[in-house]
């Protein structure tokens, strides 16, 4: 289950598993506002891509939409997962923005205010405190950077549990019993475990666990604790507990599940189970796709056979067949075979919306401590920003990084901070540094094309902590005269000497009043 917890409503979510391939997935759930999903191998070669789009409607900021996957064999070793799962909403084919923020296409990964990695949720039988039989529930959270909480719940339930049956819209998700007062921070890569024990064992069961998860809202300050945000999801599983059966029949057994198969559009293809229970209760079959029960007609025979065929193969036919083995004693549902059209699942495309500057960079006066801040607004979809020194005075000009700057041209030392997103603050000039101009400007750049921002200027002031000393010797007297009205006459905010936001003649009273002190 996924919340879309994003800035707007979207209109496609996009399920990324890593280290696997598409033949991996044997079964999808069919969502009734999105359909089945697209499922493509990513460009590199490194995800499978579950891409669910054109919806009935727009999933509402805040709305749970309900998504199923089974992986073939898909195991979790150690404290991280062997394939992360990362979730991402979409809306006209852009990335969805969270806090304004969208996923990093520098490092590939995503900025933390995106929703984190996928936690797993896993199940083990054991003997339980009374020997009869019981469940160790593990949650873990997958994410190497991001803490998360969780709310654990639990149901049992006789029968097999398939996993529509695992939908937050279906009563039997609903009516489970709550195993946390209250949401239970985990720390990144951290696990929780908790045993329960089964009821009736006697019977056929499941044990339906389900864990809904909250992002994690760090306090500014060195103290605050962590706190629970926004819920981000729910994982849920059902594990089945294998007493004896008081049947007298044995239950079906699969010894063959249906095999996935790739062909091209109008051939024939055939999906074939082998199976096996005795001679008291016969096996009776009903296969299906996407879940939804098939009857024979449209191409298709043996629905209700061992083996199912479909003529002329249409891109509707394209998807995940299973097959329901039942007898008087128990059903038994295969792994699905996903048939596959050749030419017909293209990996999503996710138009480029080239960028452009809807509001530029304002030039400024600050003082020499900061923090001085420029910011640009832009519309684009995966915009990389880089700030620059702008080329001026005749020299070249060149890229920032945060941290500690030199610029060759003029000798100022500066601190910078933002100098790869949309708003660059510039800190702590060098002691002594008065009065000069530095004109800065960002590229805006993605798969589209580059643009650059026009030139904002910072003029600096030396805003010292005693202004009237334009020597900087530490003190004021007749030599700061000088200087002082060359400063006044330029209008420059240096002579700003009361600091009232104005050069005027009151400046010149203060600076006058300075030098007759001998200080400020």
């Amino acid at each position: 289950d996924c919340t879309n917890h994003c800035d707007y409503d979207c209109d496609e979510l996009e399920v990324e598993i890593e280290g696997i391939h598409p033949e991996d997935i044997t079964h999808t759930y069919h969502n009734p506002n999105y359909g089945a999903p697209t499922v493509t191998l990513s460009a590199d070669g490194r995800c499978t891509i579950v891409d669910y789009r054109n919806p009935q409607h727009l999933s509402q900021v805040g709305r749970i939409e309900h998504f199923g996957i089974t992986v073939r064999g898909m195991t979790y070793g150690g404290p991280a997962p062997t394939y992360p799962i990362r979730i991402r909403w979409f809306r006209d084919g852009h990335p969805a923005t969270v806090n304004g923020q969208v996923p990093n296409p520098v490092t590939g990964g995503s900025t933390p205010s995106t929703q984190p990695i996928q936690p797993s949720i896993t199940t083990a039988v054991n003997a339980g405190s009374q020997g009869h039989g019981g469940i160790q529930l593990t949650v873990t959270n997958n994410d190497p950077a991001q803490g998360i909480w969780i709310m654990r719940r639990a149901q049992i339930r006789t029968g097999i549990v398939t996993l529509e049956d695992l939908m937050t819209s279906d009563p039997l998700v609903l009516s489970t019993v709550a195993l946390d007062s209250g949401p239970l921070y985990l720390a990144p890569l951290n696990s929780t475990t908790i045993a329960s024990d089964l009821i009736e064992i006697e019977e056929l069961q499941n044990a339906i666990f389900t864990a809904r998860y909250f992002q994690n809202l760090v306090g500014a300050g060195p103290f605050q604790a962590n706190s629970p945000g926004p819920e981000l999801g729910n994982v849920m599983t059902a594990t089945l507990a294998q007493p004896e059966l008081a049947c007298a029949s044995n239950r079906p057994i699969v010894d063959l599940p249906p095999q996935s198969i790739t062909a091209a559009a109008d051939e024939r293809i055939d999906l074939r189970v082998n199976a096996r229970g005795d001679d008291l209760s016969p096996l009776t079959y009903q296969w299906t796709k996407e879940g939804i029960d098939l009857t024979d007609g449209n191409g298709i025979s043996g629905s209700t056979s061992s083996h199912l065929r479909i003529r002329n193969l249409r891109p509707q036919d394209q998807g995940f067949y299973a097959v329901r083995v039942t007898n008087s004693c128990a059903t038994a549902v295969t792994p699905s075979a996903l048939v596959f059209i050749q030419g017909n699942n293209d990996a999503p495309i996710h138009s480029v919306e080239c960028p452009d500057v809807t509001v530029q960079p304002l030039s400024m006066s600050g003082c020499a401590a900061g923090p001085n801040v420029f910011t640009v607004y832009a519309s684009g979809s995966d915009l990389v920003y880089r700030w620059h020194l702008a080329a001026n005075r005749g020299q070249e000009g060149g890229p920032l990084t945060d941290g500690l700057y030199i610029d060759p041209r003029s000798g100022a030392r500066f601190e910078v901070a933002g100098a790869a997103t949309p708003t660059l603050t510039i800190s702590n000039l060098v002691a002594g540094f008065r009065g000069g101009d530095l004109e800065f400007e960002a590229t805006l750049s993605n798969t589209c094309s580059t643009i650059t921002t026009s030139g904002a200027t910072l003029s600096v002031c030396a805003c010292l902590a005693c202004p009237a000393d334009f020597n900087l010797d530490g003190g004021v007297d007749g030599s700061d005269v000088t200087e002082f009205f060359g400063t006044w006459d330029s209008g420059s905010c240096d002579a700003d000497v009361n600091a009232d936001g104005g050069v005027d003649g009151a400046d010149v009273d203060s600076f006058f009043a300075a030098w007759s002190s001998g200080g400020c």
